[in-house]
């Protein structure tokens, strides 16, 4: 019998792992796109409990249904989102990013699916 010319390692699970630098880089861009503190720039974020209260009362759609239109617009997942109040409207704030690795802040509107903004 003979042995691999290669070291081989037992894949662990079917999912493919990131690479660490490509982790610090998303963890580095989520935390980029936060307005800036004193900029004027009010905004009120649910927290994880009141997001869940509001899909389950159809305040906003489930965050499925944003992944799905992340995607109808080219974007391979969705790094983060966050039910925010805007202006007294509920919007999703999504950091995407494509499968070339290039990401966007998306700003969703949380009943009709409506991209307000792309950046």
């Amino acid at each position: 019998m003979s042995r691999p010319t290669h070291n081989t390692l037992p894949a662990k699970s079917n999912r493919a792992r990131l690479p660490v630098g490509f982790r610090a880089f998303a963890l580095a861009l989520v935390l980029s796109v936060a307005p800036p503190i004193g900029t004027g720039f009010t905004q009120s974020c649910l927290s994880a409990a009141e997001t869940r209260a509001a899909i389950a009362s159809g305040q906003v759609m489930p965050l499925s249904s944003v992944a799905s239109i992340a995607r109808s617009r080219g974007y391979a997942q969705v790094a983060s989102a966050n039910v925010c109040s805007a202006g007294g409207t509920l919007v999703y704030q999504v950091v995407a990013i494509a499968s070339s690795g290039a990401s966007a802040r998306l700003t969703i509107h949380g009943v009709s699916g409506a991209v307000l903004a792309e950046r």
